[in-house]
Formats: C-alpha cells, structure tokens, sequence
C-alpha cells in the first residue's frame, strides 16, 4: 500500500498515449517522500488516511498522435514541459488532499468550467450541433420511412472520371502544419474527411476521394482545404462546370456515385490514380446529348 511507504508528494497525471500502440490507459508518477516507518504496511486499508499531496496534470504534454507516425512532439512540447517544470519547483502552497478511495488518474480534483469566459459561446455552439445532428437523423428517417423514390425517364452517358475531372493528389503532412483555420481532409470516412484544422490550404471548393483508410469516401470541401497524401483531389473540368445545373448538388450527387466504387476497391486493392482516371461515371443527359443535372435534383 503506497500510503504505507511514506508521504505521496506529487502525482503527475501523464497523456493517457504514453504507451501507444501498446496501450492507451491513463497512467502516471508518483513521488513518494519515504518516513522509513514500514510497521504499518498490514494496517487496514478501510482506515480513513489523508495526505496532502501535489497534482498536477500533464496530459497535454506537447505530443500528438498522427496517422502513420505515431506520437510526434509538437511545437507546443518546450512550452509545455517548462510549465510543468515550473510548477514542480513551486508546488508548495498549492496541495489537495487525497484519500484511500480517490481515483486519482481520473482528474477527481477538476471541475467543469461551466463558469469561465469562453464557456457560454462553447455551450452554445456545441448545443446547435448537437440540433443539427438531431434533424438530420429525424429528417433521415422521414426520407427513409415515407419516400419512394421514382426515377423519371432519364437517359445517361458514361463519362470517364479523367474526361470531368483535373485528378490531383494531396501533399500535406501534419507534422509540418501548425493549427489553423482551414479543414484538413485525410483518408477518414467521418467528419467530412476533416480531422484537424491546420494554417496552410491547397485547394479549394472541390471533390475529395480517400484513396486509403476508408478507401472511396468522397465528400464535397466547400472553401479553402488542405489535404494528405491519402486523398484524391477532383477538379471540375469544363465540361462539368458548363453543364446544365451544376452546382453543389450536382457534385454531391456524383460523390454518392464514386461510393460506390467502395464495391471494387478497398483497403487491399486502392483505388489508384490510374484506375481512377479509366473509371466510368453514369450521368443524366438532355435530348442535345450534354450533362444536365437539373433533370435529377
């Protein structure tokens, strides 16, 4: 029993990946200002014991786990470690008290900061999320439960994908990003694609296509992007830019088709740039034989 072994002087809560890939659990140190008084390593561990000792939370310790690198140290990492250097040194005056039953590597000692400058704008936002979420299943399951869908009598062409599209690869790599405010597209089938945000962009309002992970994942990046080297980049060609309604819709419409492609390819066989450029798309056509999506949306 560690109260047995003297004094717990500090606990240093440790980022829960300290050990990855083998584990992600929470762990920590422990400093132990040994009494050299061992008698009482048998007592009753149900005894009511309090200690004042020092916590501090290192979590965020500077290093991030990306996709293919593992953990990598940030530029946050110097910053960081001398903070926690820092509050080593003065941590006197700064105790809280523990007892047998606590869960320390659960921060116990936190509160939510229900209270704190930024909290109501956080509340907020993320309580119009969390609507919007709940509209687009409630509106999901109206479609699915009282839609029949009817395809009109609609003629259609194929039309290979490198005949619409400028096909680019992405080149970004995280380590070399810095935060930002523009959505960085990697090969995930949620979100999007987005998972972080970064300070540089590439693209900008086009198609992207996960060529690995969740291989065929094609979404529709309004704005500005960044991407990596895991996703394809679809660039309308003019052919699809002069084509009767094409707009947003339309390239959402032809992201549902490149799903498809999910039937085909995967994890094992990638949907590489040169299969993707021979790759056939079914679009709708008007009686003069060009692109016309209005005839669908």
């Amino acid at each position: 029993m560690l109260f047995s072994l003297g004094k717990i002087r500090m606990l240093i809560i440790c980022n829960p990946k300290l050990f990855y890939p083998n584990a992600s659990v929470h762990s920590g140190i422990i400093l132990i200002e040994k009494t050299g008084n061992t008698q009482n390593i048998t007592q009753d561990i149900t005894q009511d014991i309090t200690q004042d000792t020092y916590i501090v939370d290192y979590q965020n310790d500077g290093f991030e786990l990306q996709k293919q690198y593992g953990l990598v140290q940030t530029d946050l990492f110097t910053s960081l470690y001398d903070k926690v250097v820092e509050k080593t040194i003065h941590w006197q005056n700064t105790n809280k008290s523990i007892t047998l039953d606590n869960d320390w590597f659960v921060m116990p000692f936190e509160q939510i900061s229900f209270n704190s400058d930024n909290a109501p704008v956080f509340n907020i936002t993320n309580y119009k999320f969390k609507k919007l979420e709940y509209e687009f299943y409630r509106n999901k399951k109206n479609f699915m439960e009282n839609t029949i869908l009817e395809e009109a009598k609609i003629e259609y062409k194929m039309f290979q994908i490198k005949d619409l599209f400028t096909i680019k690869r992405g080149k970004g790599k995280p380590k070399d990003l810095k935060e930002g405010k523009y959505p960085f597209i990697s090969a995930s089938g949620l979100n999007n694609g987005i998972s972080k945000y970064v300070d540089k962009w590439s693209f900008k309002d086009c198609i992207t296509v996960a060529n690995n992970g969740s291989v065929c994942s094609s979404f529709y990046q309004e704005g500005e992007f960044e991407c990596s080297s895991d996703v394809t980049v679809l660039i309308s060609k003019e052919i699809l830019i002069e084509s009767v309604g094409y707009n947003i819709q339309a390239l959402l419409f032809i992201c549902s088709l490149l799903e498809e492609f999910k039937k085909i390819y995967n994890y094992g066989f990638k949907w590489s740039l040169d299969r993707m450029k021979l790759d056939e798309l079914r679009l709708p056509i008007n009686s003069n034989n060009k692109l016309d999506f209005s005839l669908l949306l």
